[in-house]
């Protein structure tokens, strides 16, 4: 343990076990960094076990960091449908590993997310910003900072596999392979965002949402871009993927080797009101079931059999007709 003074007055360091600090019930952690800087399979900076029942625990401007794994690296983990955490202004890095998870939230548990920064880097496969699934486990994020970065298997700034309620922050992936700010999927992900902001630069597929596995999402309001890749979707909906719903969104895709989509529409059901989709290729394509289009800018052709109201380009508007 080493002490100094000012914000983040204790910091506790471990090189010898797989975790650094266990979180208790009914506790406040305030004003910490902590590391784990060991090489075992699994790193942990912070953990709260399922078997411990962690409810009730605040952790505030705490930066904890889990480095140079074997295998799986873990900034903060969560875990337990009695597990109950809010993070206020935590700042979580995972790096190292072969895969490597800045924030986790599984089995159940409920994450209350106020702030902070989640980074996930260097990852030999894969990266996390924050990764959340499983049945009845709970995200609320408000204004936090997600970025994953060099992974050749997958970057994602928010994997999401649960109920997940954004509202403001940024979500952000670069990947030296394929590349989803938010990979929403899976029959219990239902993804619920307000005035986000979230980008993925990749070197294979680029995505700024992919929706899929059944998963359902309401977009309300923010960005959405996917750049560069061998080709981009500021929206994907997977032919797999259950019903979307968006109002007041952007949706860009660009910069790609050979196609770029705003929206990529391949699922069941999808409704846009209000918002500017934009790729060179196709502004909005849908290869099956039903897109809707409203009272929104395309910039960019059209593809598919989309109904459209009220759209518009840069040069024509569309009463009940589709560009």
């Amino acid at each position: 343990v080493y002490k100094r003074q000012g914000q983040g007055a204790t910091i506790i360091t471990k090189s010898d076990t797989s975790v650094t600090l266990y979180l208790a019930a009914y506790t406040s952690l305030r004003d910490l960094t902590v590391i784990n800087d060991s090489t075992f399979s699994n790193t942990y900076a912070l953990r709260a076990l399922a078997s411990d029942s962690v409810t009730g625990t605040l952790v505030a401007n705490v930066e904890a960091q889990a480095l140079d794994a074997g295998t799986y690296s873990h900034g903060c983990t969560l875990d337990g449908a009695d597990t109950s955490v809010t993070l206020l202004d935590v700042a979580a890095h995972a790096g190292g590993g072969t895969y490597n998870y800045a924030l986790e939230v599984l089995g159940g548990a409920t994450a209350i997310v106020e702030g902070g920064s989640f980074t996930a880097v260097d990852g030999g496969t894969r990266s996390y910003a924050i990764y959340s699934s499983g049945l009845g486990t709970t995200l609320e994020a408000t204004d936090v900072r997600a970025v994953a970065d060099n992974a050749s298997g997958g970057s994602r700034g928010l994997y999401n596999g649960g109920s997940a309620t954004l509202r403001g922050g940024l979500y952000y992936a670069d990947g030296a392979g394929t590349a989803y700010g938010i990979h929403n999927t899976g029959s219990y992900a239902d993804l619920e965002a307000h005035s986000v902001t979230v980008e993925a630069i990749g070197v294979n597929q680029t995505y700024g949402l992919d929706n899929d596995g059944d998963a359902s999402a309401e977009l309300y309001g923010g960005s959405f871009i996917a750049r560069a890749g061998s080709y981009t979707d500021g929206l994907f909906l997977s032919s797999s993927s259950n019903a979307l719903v968006s109002n007041g969104i952007s949706a860009l895709g660009e910069d790609a080797s050979t196609l770029n989509y705003g929206v990529n529409h391949i699922c069941v059901s999808c409704t846009i009101t209000h918002s500017v989709l934009e790729g060179d290729y196709r502004s909005a394509y849908t290869g099956a079931g039903t897109l809707r289009l409203s009272h929104t800018r395309l910039l960019g052709t059209v593809g598919g059999s989309p109904t459209c109201l009220g759209v518009s380009t840069e040069t024509n508007f569309y009463t009940e007709s589709c560009p």
